[in-house]
This record gives structure tokens, C-alpha cells and sequence, in this order.
């Protein structure tokens, strides 16, 4: 069956599917786990009530947080000590012979961490979701500005989230060396003209150590929380807390397919490509950072191949439903391969990709359509990865939502596509 036959009939299945499995209730909404996250108000524990020979939801819980989650938060621990360390070697190389290998080794130590905040973002929940030690303190997107860097800079003293982390170090590493982009700010203006190109490089590393020598201590703080946290015991019951995960998933719906794709590419023949929206303009890995999106979607949803959301839709009856987002996720996947592999991909970055697009509507179509071949352009290409991406957020908020306990969370709603 199609998918919009099945959207047509799901409200009528999502009844009778309540009659007959006994799963009803929600675990989206409004109560809070122990991070004060929204979350589930339903107390019906319908995860529990699913334990069978071959499905507990103790162990989905456990897996998920085990599999899944902790690899990433004690990877992403190690590469920011990788990224100090480098760092301090290539600040002390200015000047030096070796100053440009020892800045693309920092370059490299950070394209590492940044993969696993990646797949972390698609994986907020408990520790990770916490505003003011979780990952928005390790990597603020995007509620960032390189100005704000500078100030900081300039100040010479470690400034809040959106002025530090992972994304004030692109910024350190990858901008333009020796400069600022506070041209209207007075302030940083007036101190930039009073120091040469060596002298702001200099106050520039001054500042990343300062950075990098934060980000140890908050990931390595958040690698200890994510080791101590169980999942199965952090909330009401253990359906708020499969809740949380679930909501965890919408991520690759309001960020990667809206913010991080469709936002690049026209959506009406009055509007335009627009490679300045792309999330790593400094870095040029924005490409990179939706594909690990992905992967921390998939990761997520499985456990990593071990108990996941997947098994737990098998064990209510859903087994199509788990079989249809995995095939679409790893099409998307696919798709987003695809940019790398066409035998017209000239393999640049997605800002010089989405700078070249000229045919708004051919966009718009492919779009629509989500037709693409190996001969395509890399736009095209590109074009057609949201309706891809599409797909599977479909399902995430059609049947996978109107046939089990989980709802839509608040953050995710009121989308018209």
C-alpha cells in the first residue's frame, strides 16, 4: 500500500489499533524527566505492557543509552582533548616553519569532534537535553556569531555558550587568519587597528585555549553524566521515558530537514538558493553535518542494532511501520551519498554547491519529486534529498505517531509540509 493510502486510513487504523492492543495513552506533552525537559503527562506505561520473550522495554531503554548514545559522548570527550592539544601545537607554531601542518591537524581534531556532536544532536535526551551543561554548552548553533567571538577575543576572557564551544573554535581555526568580523563594531574595530595581522592571531589562540580548555571539562562532565544516567529509572515510567526518546527523533524534522536543507533551497518560485544559510560556513562541512544527523537518527532508532524504537514497534504490532522508516532513513542516506559519488559530482562543499544553483524551478520539481540518478548535478541532487528527508518525517509524524503511544512533541508542531 501507498504511503498516502496509508496516511488516509491511519486515523481510522490508529482506533482500531488502540481497541485491540491496549496501547493507548501518549508520551509526548508536558511532564518532565530529571532534566526538566518536556515530555510525557501520560502515566500508562504501554512500553512495559509490551514485555514479551523477545522485547522488554528495560532493556530497549538500557541499549539505547549503552549502544547508541555513550560511544558518542566518550568519542566526542576524547577529541576535544585531541583538539586542545592540537591547538596548543599550532599556536605555539606561529611564525614557524610547521605552523601550516600543525593547523591542519587542529583542523582535523575538530571535523572529529564535530561528528559526534552531530549524531548527538539527533540523540537529545536526559544529560544531553540539560540547557545549561548539555549540548547546546559544547555546541551552540544557531545562536551564534562570529562578531560575538571576536568581542571575546578582544576581551581576552571566555565568553558564554554562543561565544564559545565548538563553533567559536570553526571560527578560530577556519576563518580568515589574523582578522575580524566586527566591522560594525566600533569597539572591536578601534582594537583591531591598533594591533598588526600576528598580533589578533595571537590574542585569537590566547582565546582558543581558553575554549578548548572549557570544552575538556564539559565534555568530559557530560560523558560522566551520560556513563551514570539510566534512562529505564530517569522519569514517571518507562513509556515517558521511551517518550523522550521518540522526541529525540524529531530533531532530523525541525533542524536537518527544515533549517539545515529545505532552508538552502527555494520553496516558492519567488525565493532563491541560498548558500549563506548553510550551517558551517567557516568549516565548509555542512554537508558532513547532515549526514551524521542522519546517521545519529538511525543509531537512535535501533540502538545501534542492539533493543531499539524499532524493536518496540515490532512488539506492538507495527512491524511495516519500523520497516518503513528504516528503508526511507537509508535512502535519505543514500541520497545524501549520492552528492559524492554522482559521475558529475565535482565534490565540493555544499556551499559551493548551493551557490551554483540557477533553476528555481527545476528545484521546486525535484523537490516534489525526489528524482535523482548518478548522471545528475550535484543541486539537483541536493534539490531532491528533501523530498527524500521527507518521507521519513512523514511517517515520523503520520502512522509511527497515530498508531502507538507516541505523540508529536510541542517543538515540532504547527509544520504545514
Amino acid at each position: 500500500m501507498g504511503l498516502e493510502m496509508k496516511l488516509k486510513l491511519s486515523l481510522l487504523a490508529a482506533m482500531m489499533a488502540a481497541a485491540l492492543t491496549g496501547c493507548g495513552g501518549s508520551s509526548g506533552g508536558s511532564s518532565s524527566d530529571d532534566n526538566g525537559s518536556a515530555g510525557g503527562s501520560d502515566t500508562s506505561n504501554a512500553c512495559t505492557e509490551l514485555s514479551s520473550d523477545t522485547f522488554t522495554c528495560d532493556q530497549m531503554l538500557n541499549d539505547i543509552v549503552e549502544y547508541a548514545i555513550r560511544p558518542s559522548t566518550a568519542a566526542l570527550s576524547a577529541a576535544s582533548q585531541e583538539l586542545h592539544d592540537t591547538t596548543d601545537t599550532y599556536c605555539a607554531a606561529l611564525g614557524e616553519e610547521n605552523e601550516a601542518a600543525t593547523l591542519i591537524s587542529a583542523k582535523a581534531a575538530w571535523s572529529t569532534a564535530m561528528i559526534e556532536v552531530q549524531q548527538l544532536n539527533a540523540m537529545e535526551i536526559g544529560p544531553l537535553a540539560n540547557s545549561d551543561t548539555g549540548l547546546t554548552a559544547i555546541y551552540a548553533w544557531p545562536i551564534v556569531s562570529s562578531c560575538l567571538v571576536d568581542i571575546q577575543v578582544m576581551a581576552g576572557e571566555l565568553g558564554p555558550n554562543n561565544r564559545a564551544g565548538l563553533f567559536a573554535m570553526e571560527y578560530l581555526l577556519f576563518g580568515p587568519a589574523g582578522e575580524t568580523s566586527c566591522t560594525g563594531t566600533s569597539d572591536v574595530v578601534d582594537w583591531a587597528a591598533t594591533k598588526t595581522t600576528d598580533e589578533i592571531q595571537l590574542a585569537r589562540c590566547d582565546y582558543a585555549k581558553l575554549v578548548t580548555g572549557d570544552l575538556i571539562n564539559k565534555t568530559s562532565a557530560l560523558a560522566t553524566a551520560m556513563d551514570e544516567y539510566d534512562l529505564a529509572s530517569a522519569n514517571n515510567n518507562d513509556q515517558v521515558s521511551a517518550g523522550f526518546v521518540s522526541d529525540a527523533l524529531f530533531y532530523n524534522d525541525k533542524q536537518t530537514k527544515d533549517v539545515k536543507i529545505k532552508g538552502l533551497l527555494p520553496q516558492a518560485d519567488t525565493e532563491a538558493f541560498d548558500a549563506s544559510a548553510a550551517e558551517s560556513q567557516f568549516a565548509r562541512t555542512s554537508k558532513e553535518h547532515i549526514y551524521y544527523n542522519l546517521q545519529g537518527a538511525r543509531k537512535l532508532f535501533t540502538a545501534n542494532s542492539n533493543v531499539g524504537l524499532d524493536d518496540y514497534l515490532v512488539a506492538s504490532g507495527q512491524q511495516s511501520i519500523a520497516d518503513d522508516m528504516l528503508a526511507t532513513l537509508d535512502a535519505t542516506i543514500d541520497n545524501l551519498d549520492a552528492l559524492s559519488s554522482n559521475t558529475d559530482a565535482t565534490n565540493d562543499t555544499l556551499f559551493d554547491i548551493v551557490s551554483a544553483g540557477e533553476n528555481v524551478q527545476t528545484c521546486l520539481n525535484l523537490g516534489a519529486s525526489g528524482i535523482y540518478d548518478n548522471a545528475s548535478s550535484d543541486i539537483d541532487t541536493f534539490c531532491a534529498l528533501q523530498y527524500s528527508i521527507k518521507q521519513f518525517t512523514d511517517i515520523l509524524k503520520g502512522d509511527y505517531t497515530l498508531l502507538t503511544s507516541f505523540t508529536v512533541p510541542a517543538s515540532a508542531g504547527g509544520d504545514a509540509d
